[in-house]
Parts: C-alpha cells; sequence; structure tokens
C-alpha cells in the first residue's frame, strides 16, 4: 500500500502577524542610462505606533534604507518613518544598482511592464510587517 504521512493542521489559536502596513499601487521609473530605480507608491500605517520602512525585496537581492546612493541601497523621501493613522503617505524610493540590468530585473521588451517585490516595515517595539509591492514601470531611455 501507498505510505502516507499524515500531519495535524495548525493549531487555529496561534497568534497571526500583525498588519499594520498597506501599500496601494505605485509607479515606477526606469533610468537605464543612471541605472537608477524610482518607485512612487502610496503607503499607509494602520497601526497604534510608528513603523519605519526597512528594506525593498525583490527575487534574491534587497536594498535597505540608506543616505547614500550605491549599490542595495534604498534612499526614501520625505521619510521612512510613518506615524500611525495619517492618511496614505506617497514614499519615493530610489534605488541606483546596477543589478536592475545584470539581473534582469527590470522587464523591458515585455508585455506587461510591472516592478513587484515585498516592502519590510518595522516598529520600534520590533514587530515587522511583510508588505506586497506592485508598481507600473515606465521605463526611459537616454
Amino acid at each position: 500500500p501507498q505510505q502516507i504521512f499524515q500531519f495535524a493542521p495548525p493549531d487555529p489559536a496561534i497568534a497571526k502577524a500583525p498588519v499594520f502596513a498597506e501599500a496601494a499601487v505605485g509607479t515606477a521609473d526606469y533610468d537605464s542610462g543612471a541605472q537608477t530605480l524610482t518607485i512612487e507608491v502610496p503607503v499607509t500605517n494602520t497601526g497604534q505606533t510608528p513603523m519605519d520602512l526597512a528594506q525593498f525585496t525583490t527575487t534574491t537581492l534587497r536594498w535597505t534604507t540608506g543616505t547614500a546612493a550605491g549599490a542595495g541601497v534604498m534612499q526614501v523621501s520625505p521619510s521612512a518613518t510613518i506615524e500611525p493613522g495619517s492618511s496614505p503617505t506617497t514614499l519615493t524610493l530610489t534605488m541606483k544598482d546596477p543589478a536592475w540590468e545584470t539581473e534582469h530585473l527590470v522587464p523591458i521588451g515585455e508585455s506587461q511592464l510591472l516592478i513587484t517585490g515585498i516592502l519590510i516595515f518595522e516598529t520600534p517595539d520590533g514587530q515587522v510587517n511583510l508588505t506586497e509591492l506592485e508598481a507600473n514601470l515606465k521605463p526611459r531611455f537616454d
């Protein structure tokens, strides 16, 4: 007879991770000359404490919030911190990195031009929220 491995489903009493960040569909602009991707995304903090955008992850690569432009660094304006209960705040994420082209992450020549990934938000008390990002890409060739 066929061997079957049976297991019990997860306990429904186990708490789910808190959800305090929401991101709407954004827009992205890619400048091939500067190898820079700029994403504008409306974000809402539905939690009770401020949250900080810590990083953006797509495929196997990640960019962390910083002030200096360069590989693996994401500049965020107006601020990486979003206060609770505020109306949606449009964040501008700027990532200058040759990986956009060397890793073929910019879907130039595809039928659907989208940039997707995960925004990772953190609160001062250590809670982490993973939020999906989807942005319509407008490529620019100089």
